[in-house]
């Protein structure tokens, strides 16, 4: 596996450019549970639900049909994108890095619409506690029998997200509207 360090450029050649985003509310006729169990099947699939009735709940978030993703085990690292696999030697906070400033216009676009998002950076996933290894030799307290990514995230094409609680606790409301975005991109020549 060789070392090599993506730029935002490389970045863009294997995945593609967003060309747009759609988006239109969908109202949800069963639990959010429900509903997103009709994706459970599809691989990278990720599911947020914000728990409880305290004001810091507002959002339950599906991300599916993931047009991008990366995961790493310490240094080895694999971006995949359609069918094309990518495997190479980095730093996976570096690549994470590349990857968000690669999207960032994605993200702009989001809030240059006026679309209410609490999806911040595009992507969907988890930096794990062995991610740690990474930054600093730590005694291992823990058997790897899962052999799971220490870094993963998607990039979803279909994004819902279910508004549960406003900004403030005196104004809060559960809707059943689903607000739905699909992102539109492009492949560039490879």
């Amino acid at each position: 596996m060789k070392a090599v360090e993506f730029s935002i450029d490389e970045i863009k050649k294997i995945a593609g450019e967003i060309d747009g985003i759609y988006t239109e509310n969908i109202e949800l006729g069963k639990s959010f549970l429900d509903f997103a169990a009709r994706f459970a099947s599809m691989p990278g699939t990720v599911i947020l639900m914000s728990g409880g009735d305290n004001d810091c709940s507002r959002y339950h978030i599906l991300g599916a049909k993931p047009w991008l993703t990366f995961t790493g085990r310490i240094n080895e690292m694999k971006i995949k994108a359609e069918d094309h696999s990518f495997n190479f030697r980095a730093d996976p906070f570096d690549t994470l890095r590349n990857i968000l400033n690669a999207y960032k216009p994605y993200v702009q676009h989001l809030h240059g619409h006026n679309i209410q998002s609490p999806f911040a950076a595009g992507i969907l996933g988890y930096l794990s506690y062995d991610l740690k290894d990474s930054l600093e030799k730590l005694p291992r307290t823990s058997i790897d029998d899962f052999y799971l990514p220490h870094i993963c995230f998607f990039a979803p094409s279909i994004i819902l997200f279910l508004f549960l609680n406003a900004l403030f606790p005196e104004k809060v409301f559960c809707t059943k509207t689903l607000k739905f975005l699909k992102i539109y991109r492009h492949q560039n020549n490879r």
